[in-house]
């Protein structure tokens, strides 16, 4: 999980773990859920909606697939080597189950797929240098190409009722001025304090400020840091950490196939380098 070392005044009051007020579009701003493209949430709730028709959410469905065959070549190199399993027993060199069904019901071929699909998937995204796999924005950049290549009107695949937003306006130009606000700053005030935040979520401080840098550290170091898959890091990582002021995103795998939380990385991968 991401982590940063935020500088904010010493008295600074705020509640661990809420996610900071300027962070969060106000009540004001936020407008309705779109009756026509929203979907179910976890629980069942519904949630606001993607701002596309089925056949764009499809689409990007079938892309990802696509995106996903070309990550699979770096897969197919793990195997066989000492990288080929995680520290938890993942076999990195497997093909993706969604892949894997596919290949089920593909009658004409059944092996994996071979090197010359990176070379289709890159030109679908250009000059866009992106991950192949699913949750990147292969799909979003793929999208754009294929609507380009079939010459389509470029707002093709926007639901109809909400032009794309994903959720219906309370009252005239209600996104307008939520965009507006979103485009202002809206940050913690600064100062001389020290204080790790999570930004897993919006953003939100999951320590005390403490008033210098060895304070932040020493707690960095304490069974006070457990939030999360965090755990006390050592000196020498909670000073790279709070030196760089960030983590490495929630987490790295190293060379030797070792998994290190993005907060011990920071030092693990400058020890690398020197």
């Amino acid at each position: 999980m991401s982590r940063e070392i935020r500088r904010v005044p010493v008295d600074f009051e705020w509640p661990i773990n809420k996610v900071w007020e300027g962070y969060q579009l106000p009540e004001k701003y936020t407008a309705d859920p779109c009756p026509d493209c929203y979907r179910l949430g976890y629980y069942g709730e519904r949630s606001f909606g993607s701002g596309a028709t089925a056949s764009l959410n499809w689409l990007h469905a079938a892309l990802y697939l696509v995106g996903m065959m070309a990550e699979d070549i770096r897969a197919q190199g793990f195997e066989g080597t000492e990288l080929q399993f995680t520290q938890f027993g993942d076999d990195r060199s497997r093909l993706h189950p969604y892949l894997a069904t596919l290949q089920g019901i593909n009658v004409y071929e059944h092996r994996r797929p071979s090197r010359d699909i990176i070379e289709l998937a890159s030109g679908l995204i250009g000059d866009n240098r992106v991950s192949f796999g699913i949750g990147s924005d292969f799909a979003r950049h793929a999208t754009k190409a294929l609507k380009e290549a079939a010459g389509v009107d470029e707002n093709w695949g926007e639901c109809p009722t909400c032009d794309g937003h994903g959720s219906v306006e309370k009252y005239p130009g209600q996104h307008v001025e939520g965009e507006a606000w979103s485009e202002e700053d809206h940050d913690p005030p600064t100062g001389d304090g020290w204080q790790v935040w999570e930004t897993v979520s919006e953003g939100s401080p999951i320590s005390p400020v403490f008033p210098n840098r060895e304070g932040v550290i020493q707690w960095l170091m304490s069974p006070a840091y457990t939030w999360g898959t965090s755990r006390p890091l050592t000196r020498e990582q909670a000073e790279a950490f709070v030196g760089a002021g960030y983590s490495i995103g929630s987490g790295v795998i190293m060379s030797d196939g070792r998994h290190i939380p993005g907060d011990a990385a920071v030092h693990e991968l400058k020890a690398g380098q020197s």
